[in-house]
C-alpha cells in the first residue's frame, strides 16, 4: 500500500510538472516553403539574433516566462513583422497565404478567425515606430502627441470592428488593446527612430509630467510575457527615476502594485547594474534587491549574471609592489587570500584622513579572527621609497602593497576610485561584496564583516 501511494504521488508530480511546462510553451509547425524568423528578446529586453524555424526542422517550441498569453513576432526576414496573439499550450501551424504569414489551429474555426486579424495587419507589428522623418518638419510636440494618439485610437477601432463582425471574445479584445496596443502606444510616445538627440530630450521632457501616472497604469499582472509591455514599463521607470538618487530609485522599484511588475523591474534593474561599467550599486545592494524578487524562476534567470560579480580580468592584471620592490599582479595577491573575507584599504602616506583611520584599523584587525579575515592595504603613493620608509617606520605588516599607476590604474578605474580613503570588501570566492564599505572608525563595519563571514 505504501509503495502504491508513493507511485501515485510521483505520477501526480510528473503530471503537474509536465502540465506546467506545457503551459509555459507554444509549439509552432512551419508548413511554409520558407524559413521563419522568430524575434528573440530575453526577459531583460536584450535582443539576440532571431531563432529560425527552417523547412527541414519544422517544429519549434516557443518558451513563455509565465503561463499567460503572449504575442509572438514572426517574419520571413523581408521587413514585414507579424505579431500573433498566442495562448499557453497551443500547437499552431505557420502557413503562407499570398506571401503573408498566417497562424492556424487545427479544428478550431473561431481561433483561426482571431489569428487571421494579425496576419492582415503586419503594419501593427511591435517593430512599428513613428519615425522622426515621417513627421512634418518643425511639428510641435502637442501636434505630435495628437498624431500618436490618432494612430492608437484607429488601431483600437479597427480591431473593435473586426471583433464585432466575427464575434471575437471580449477577453481577446482587452488583451490586445489594453496590453499590447497600449504598451506600443506608450513606446510611440516616448521613443523615436532618430539621431536627433535634442528632439528626443524635448519629447521626454514633454511627457515627464505624465510619466508617474502612466507608470501606475501599467498594472496588468498577466502581461509580462509581452516584451513591448516590459519595454514600456522599463522606459517609464527610467523616465521617472533618471534625475533621482539611488535610494529614490530603489523606492520606485517597489511602487509597482503588481507582483510580476515588481519582479520584472527588480530583475531588470539588477541586470543593468551588473552589465554597466559605471555601476555604483555595490554587491550587497544587488543581493538585497535580488532577495526581494518573489519569483524563483526569475532569480534563476539572473543567477548566471550574479556569478559575474567579480573584479574584471583586465583590472586584476594591475601591478602592485611589495615592500621588497617585488612586482605582483592583483590577482596573485587576491588568490593568496582566497577563502577569507578581504577588507581592502586604499590609502596613501600623504592622506591625513587615511592615517586617521589607522588606529581603528589595527584595533579592528585584533578583534577579528585571522583565519577568517584579512586586511590588505593598497597605497596610492607615487614614490616607492617614501612609501617603503613609511610602512617600515610604522611597522605595518606584509599585507601592504603599492599600486602601480595609482589612480590611473585599471583597478582604480574599474572600481571608480577617485578619492581616498576607500574601503572594499571581497568575499571568500574573490567577488566584490561591498564596493564602498564603511571606514574602520565606523562601528557598523565590524558587524557587517561578521555577518558576511557567515554567508
Amino acid at each position: 500500500m505504501k509503495l502504491y501511494s508513493t507511485l501515485v504521488n510521483i505520477f501526480f508530480f510528473l503530471t503537474c510538472y509536465g502540465q506546467e511546462n506545457q503551459l509555459k510553451s507554444i509549439t509552432l509547425i512551419n508548413n511554409t516553403a520558407k524559413n521563419i524568423f522568430v524575434t528573440n528578446i530575453n526577459f531583460f529586453l536584450k535582443g539576440s539574433p532571431p531563432n529560425i524555424i527552417d523547412t527541414a526542422n519544422k517544429h519549434y517550441s516557443y518558451k513563455l516566462y509565465y503561463p499567460n498569453p503572449d504575442f509572438i513576432n514572426l517574419s520571413y526576414g523581408d521587413g514585414y513583422q507579424y505579431d500573433f496573439f498566442v495562448r499557453p499550450g497551443e500547437m499552431l501551424e505557420i502557413c503562407d497565404h499570398q506571401g503573408h504569414i498566417e497562424l492556424r489551429k487545427n479544428n478550431d474555426a473561431q481561433r483561426n478567425i482571431e489569428l487571421l486579424f494579425f496576419s492582415m495587419h503586419p503594419e501593427y507589428s511591435s517593430r512599428f515606430r513613428i519615425k522622426y522623418t515621417q513627421l512634418p518638419k518643425n511639428i510641435s510636440l502637442i501636434k505630435r502627441d495628437e498624431v500618436v494618439t490618432k494612430i492608437y485610437t484607429q488601431q483600437i477601432e479597427d480591431f473593435r470592428k473586426y471583433c464585432n463582425n466575427y464575434s471575437i471574445s471580449d477577453s481577446v479584445f482587452i488583451r490586445y488593446t489594453e496590453c499590447f496596443l497600449y504598451s506600443k502606444f506608450i513606446l510611440n510616445k516616448f521613443q523615436l527612430q532618430t539621431d536627433n538627440y535634442v528632439f528626443k530630450e524635448k519629447v521626454n521632457s514633454f511627457y515627464s509630467s505624465q510619466a508617474e501616472e502612466i507608470f501606475s497604469k501599467l498594472n496588468c499582472n498577466e502581461c509580462f510575457n509581452i516584451y513591448s509591455y516590459r519595454s514600456a514599463l522599463w522606459l517609464i521607470f527610467n523616465n521617472v527615476t533618471k534625475e533621482t538618487s539611488l535610494n529614490e530609485s530603489k523606492k520606485m522599484l517597489n511602487k509597482n502594485p503588481i507582483n510580476n511588475g515588481r519582479n520584472f523591474l527588480l530583475a531588470k534593474y539588477i541586470y543593468n547594474a551588473l552589465l554597466s561599467k559605471n555601476n555604483r550599486l555595490d554587491s550587497l545592494s544587488i543581493y538585497e534587491l535580488y532577495n526581494k524578487i518573489s519569483d524563483v524562476e526569475i532569480q534563476i534567470l539572473l543567477k548566471p549574471y550574479l556569478n559575474k560579480i567579480n573584479i574584471e580580468s583586465e583590472a586584476v592584471k594591475t601591478i602592485v609592489f611589495t615592500k621588497n620592490f617585488e612586482a605582483k599582479t592583483v590577482l596573485e595577491i587576491l588568490n593568496q587570500f582566497k577563502g577569507k573575507i578581504i577588507y581592502l584599504d586604499f590609502w596613501a602616506t600623504w592622506c591625513k584622513p587615511c592615517l586617521a583611520e589607522e588606529p581603528y584599523s589595527i584595533r579592528l584587525q585584533k578583534k577579528l579572527d585571522k583565519n577568517k579575515f584579512v586586511f590588505l592595504f593598497f597605497s596610492m603613493d607615487n614614490d616607492l621609497s617614501r612609501w617603503k620608509g613609511f610602512i617600515d617606520k610604522a611597522n605595518i605588516d606584509s599585507a601592504s602593497f603599492l599600486l602601480k599607476d595609482n589612480f590611473d590604474s585599471e583597478l582604480a578605474n574599474m572600481l571608480g576610485i577617485t578619492e581616498i580613503p576607500r574601503y572594499i570588501i571581497i568575499d571568500k570566492k574573490g567577488k566584490i561584496i561591498v564596493s564602498d564599505a564603511p571606514r574602520p572608525s565606523n562601528k557598523a563595519v565590524e558587524q557587517l564583516l561578521l555577518n558576511l563571514a557567515t554567508r
